[in-house]
């Protein structure tokens, strides 16, 4: 639908739903990050989001890309051509599974990216032992899927005016 639509640029930003802006970020100018040199075999959890990178890590291995981590909680950059060229890719992957693959890590070793750069994730729990941590450490946090107290207030107090979007 992204690649089909003309009211979406040619460079486009993925920004999820959790992300939190803490200053002024240049989107024209973020790299693409990743964590990892290599995406995990190992995970503390076994779920679904889990097993895609798993599937997704056997896929790039067995077409002969590199394998970096790309699934860093901070917006990335597609452009609508680059992901086109993935759809096919895709459709393949749906044949032996219904989960599909990590598209961050897919579109970032399949395009072979060159200004990648390492980041230490700043999925965070926030919470008073690192929340002043992460706060001069990143412009942009994600929150927790379960956010504390701490979290909940954080959020009250520094985004106090709903956007248009909230209920």
């Amino acid at each position: 639908y992204l690649c089909d639509n003309s009211d979406i640029s040619n460079d486009f930003i993925v920004f999820n739903d959790d992300f939190y802006l803490l200053d002024i970020i240049d989107f024209s100018k973020i790299p693409y990050y990743f964590k990892n040199n290599q995406i995990s075999l190992k995970y503390f959890k076994n779920n679904s989001f889990n097993e895609m990178a798993i599937r997704t890590r056997q896929f790039l291995f067995e077409k002969g890309k590199s394998l970096y981590d790309f699934k860093v909680h901070y917006p990335i950059i597609y452009n609508k051509v680059k992901l086109r060229y993935l759809i096919p890719l895709f459709k393949e992957s749906f044949k032996n599974s219904g989960l599909g693959l990590s598209l961050r890590d897919l579109y970032g070793n399949w395009h072979n990216v060159s200004d990648k750069v390492f980041m230490e994730d700043n999925k965070i729990g926030i919470n008073e032992r690192y929340f002043d941590y992460y706060l001069k450490k990143f412009n942009l946090i994600s929150g927790s899927n379960d956010p504390s107290d701490y979290e909940k207030e954080f959020l009250m107090k520094k985004y106090y005016k709903k956007s248009k979007w909230e209920i």
